[in-house]
């Protein structure tokens, strides 16, 4: 029945997921595609289309059901996820404008010139630190307003909404 848990506890972005439960559902998402890559070696089937759409796709959300509930964990909303992903999209930008108003177009796309390696820094540097910090971060300890302190295991044990009346009365 705990594998159960586990299972919906990766699916549901309610709740709230420790720095243990989010390097595990790291660690299932990275067999998951050892496991593909491993089916595609033994077998020499080539995984395409709906089938590698539908993997992907579930990959996405279960890490970004992860991401979530780590956010939580921290008493931050999901809506940073957009928040970030704006903010990155918008950095990537004023960094292309920049090295294309110094450089010429060409160079930004090859390795061997010094304006590639200046984008991929600039843009990927970022995205690198806020990782870190999310998996660095110490949670908020005791409840929060998306549920209890994770478990040992690094995932909430139920959720509940704290600012609800059966959560203020005792049982």
């Amino acid at each position: 029945m705990a594998a159960v848990s586990d299972v919906l506890g990766i699916l549901d972005p309610r709740g709230r997921l420790s720095r243990k439960g989010l390097l595990a559902v790291a660690g299932w998402l990275l067999a998951a595609d050892v496991a593909m890559l491993v089916l595609i070696w033994l077998t020499g089937i080539g995984l395409g289309g709906h089938v590698a759409l539908a993997f992907k796709l579930a990959s996405v959300w279960i890490a970004t059901v992860a991401v979530a509930r780590r956010l939580h964990d921290l008493d931050l909303s999901a809506w940073w996820i957009a928040k970030a992903m704006a903010a990155f999209i918008g950095w990537s930008i004023v960094v292309s404008v920049l090295l294309l108003t110094t450089f010429q177009a060409a160079d930004a796309l090859n390795p061997q010139h010094i304006a590639f390696w200046l984008n991929v820094t600039a843009t990927c540097l970022p995205v690198l630190g806020a990782i870190l910090w999310v998996h660095i971060a110490k949670g908020t300890p005791g409840a929060n307003r998306y549920g209890p302190e994770p478990g040992a295991k690094g995932f909430a044990a139920t959720v509940v909404d704290v600012h609800s009346e059966s959560a203020e009365q005792p049982a």
